[in-house]
């Protein structure tokens, strides 16, 4: 009877040890990583830009009409011109996965000038050994209104932009004694210009709201007709602007 009660038990304790065998081992608690989310450039941007750019001021098709009727034509030129800027933005991107679409409408104070002096005059007014003729230019101040569409990387946004661009541009016309001393004849006139701009640009997204940038963008405003009237004498030219500008900016978004 004993040896049959050892026998039981040792049945009972070689199953209950295969039962253990089979059950599964416990787990290591595993740890959740979450992926922080992309940087979303959806959202209204405010900010400030400066840089400088670098220009050439067209004069066509000058012209001189005297006071007695008569109609005087000369050839075309043009000069270098170059000054800093400083200014204002503002805009509203929408991002969908990588890519951003935006619109951005910006206005900035500029010091873009430049002059030209021929020694004795080009026109017909004045003797040529008396005189020269001196013509001076200066962006005042423009703007753009642009559209902008970029790829998202993140934190970086490369784009490219295109659009309107409007401008003061504010010229000088004077005859200059060719031997020193003070200008008499001269006349100045300012006119509004509309124009094309386009470029591309990078930014990078420091914080949620704070984004630094950097942009090339090439400006051109087209023909005005500019007119002086000096001595009785009425002159106009057309001129136009184009430059390239090199400026970074700093935004706030929303």
């Amino acid at each position: 009877m004993s040896r049959l009660l050892a026998s039981s038990a040792a049945v009972a304790l070689l199953s209950t040890a295969a039962f253990a065998a089979d059950l599964p081992l416990p787990m290591e608690p595993v740890e959740e990583v979450f992926a922080a989310p992309a940087y979303d450039w959806t959202g209204l941007y405010i900010g400030g830009q400066g840089g400088f750019a670098w220009g050439e001021f067209d004069y066509d098709d000058p012209t001189e009409f005297d006071a007695g009727g008569a109609i005087f034509n000369y050839g075309d030129f043009s000069f270098d011109a170059d000054g800093p800027l400083a200014g204002g933005h503002i805009g509203y991107n929408m991002q969908s996965g990588y890519w951003v679409f935006g619109v951005e409408v910006d206005a900035q104070w500029t010091d873009i000038e430049g002059s030209r002096r021929f020694v004795a005059s080009i026109f017909d007014l004045f003797p040529s050994a008396t005189f020269d003729t001196l013509a001076e230019s200066e962006l005042e101040w423009f703007g753009t209104a642009r559209a902008r569409i970029g790829a998202a990387f993140d934190r970086f946004h490369i784009y490219a932009t295109g659009g309107l661009a409007y401008g003061e541009i504010d010229s000088t016309l004077s005859f200059p004694p060719t031997a020193g001393g003070p200008v008499v004849f001269i006349d100045r006139d300012s006119e509004f210009h509309f124009g094309a701009a386009g470029g591309a640009g990078v930014e990078f997204a420091l914080t949620d709201n704070i984004i630094f940038g950097a942009e090339g963008l090439y400006v051109h405003l087209f023909d005005e007709e500019h007119a002086y009237l000096i001595a009785g004498d009425t002159y106009t030219m057309d001129i136009d602007l184009s430059a390239v500008l090199a400026r970074g900016s700093v935004s706030f978004k929303f």
